[in-house]
């Protein structure tokens, strides 16, 4: 099968529980939309093998499903390897309307953008030495776990993106 991660957004929490039950009751809709789900599909420009040592570059690109719409979603991936760490960022810009959601506003008073800019950071440690010995060949294999968990990360940031966006 293919691999998935999913977020439950019936766990989405902020500091204002008010504003909680808002964005999860009328916005994300979570009675019938209750997970947001992201398929990766491809790392795009991820060299193989890696460098020893330095930064690398590349896009994760998969299908992100939120409120039942799933669109196509790259993050750029700015890394850093020393030794047998590896940490970065990742970013990513979605909208509101991409997954047919309506941007919180109330009138007079808050006005919301309709584009949510997304950042997660990203440590693997020790995962490109054990991946050098045992003679993995392709990048995706090394990769995959901390990929998966990076964007379940990310997933879990939009939520809080849109918790600070409303108030």
């Amino acid at each position: 099968g293919q691999s998935r991660v999913v977020v439950d957004l019936n766990g989405l929490r902020s500091d204002n529980g008010m504003r909680d039950a808002y964005v999860r009751r009328t916005i994300l809709d979570v009675e019938s939309y209750p997970n947001a789900v992201f398929v990766p599909e491809r790392a795009e420009g991820l060299p193989f093998p890696l460098p020893e040592s330095g930064a690398v570059t590349f896009r994760l690109v998969g299908t992100l499903t939120i409120h039942g719409t799933a669109r196509e979603v790259a993050w750029d991936v700015a890394a850093r390897r020393t030794g047998g760490e590896v940490s970065g960022t990742a970013t990513s810009t979605i909208t509101f309307s991409d997954f047919e959601l309506e941007p919180p506003s109330v009138a007079a008073v808050i006005s919301v953008s309709d584009e949510i800019r997304l950042e997660i950071a990203l440590v693997a440690l020790g995962l490109i030495v054990i991946a050098n010995l045992r003679g993995i060949r392709e990048s995706g294999k090394i990769f995959a776990l901390p990929a998966y968990l990076f964007v379940g990360g990310a997933l879990t940031v939009i939520g809080i993106g849109v918790f600070r966006i409303v108030t």
